[in-house]
C-alpha cells in the first residue's frame, strides 16, 4: 500500500492511498481488439467452424492479396480458453501449422484446432482466435458454426 498527504498551510491534510500487488509475471494480458468485419469476411470464412474427431475444423480463404499467416494464438473455443495444436490439413494429412504458412488468393485452407476431449453438443459454437497476417491483418477473429441435434 502506498499512502500519501498533501499539506498546505490553513487546510486540513488531504489523504490518498494505493494499493498495488507485485507478481512475477502479469495475471491477464491485453487482447488485441477484433478486426473489422469487412476484413475478416476476406479472411475467413465465418461459419466454417464444426466439429471433428481431433477437435474443431475451420476455413481460412484468402480474399485480399497474397499473404502470409504467421501466428494464431489465444484460441478460445465457446468463450473457454484452448491450449491444443494447430494443424494444417493439407491432401497428404495434418500437419503441424508453420511459421509462415502461404495463403494464395481464393484458395481454400483447413486448419483444425486440438481439443482434447472436445464434444460439441447441439447448438451455437464459436472459435475466436488471434491471428498475423502482416500486411493484410492483424487481431482476432470469430468463426462460428451450429452442430445440429
Amino acid at each position: 500500500m502506498l499512502e500519501a498527504e498533501l499539506r498546505i498551510r490553513g487546510l486540513q491534510p488531504i489523504r490518498s492511498s494505493f494499493g498495488f500487488r507485485v507478481a512475477e509475471g502479469l495475471t491477464t494480458g491485453r487482447r488485441r481488439p477484433m478486426l473489422p468485419d469487412y476484413l475478416v469476411e476476406r479472411i475467413v470464412l465465418r461459419d466454417s467452424l464444426r466439429p471433428d474427431r481431433d477437435g474443431v475444423l475451420f476455413t481460412l480463404r484468402n480474399r485480399t492479396r497474397p499473404a502470409v499467416l504467421t501466428r494464431v494464438a489465444d484460441l478460445r473455443l465457446d468463450e473457454r480458453q484452448v491450449e491444443g495444436r494447430v494443424l494444417v490439413r493439407t491432401e497428404s494429412g495434418r500437419l503441424p501449422l508453420p511459421r509462415r504458412l502461404d495463403l494464395p488468393v481464393g484458395r481454400d485452407m483447413e486448419l483444425l484446432v486440438e481439443v482434447p476431449d472436445a464434444q460439441l453438443g447441439p447448438g451455437d459454437h464459436q472459435l475466436e482466435l488471434d491471428l498475423t497476417m502482416p500486411g493484410v491483418a492483424s487481431g482476432r477473429v470469430r468463426v462460428l458454426g451450429r452442430v445440429d441435434g
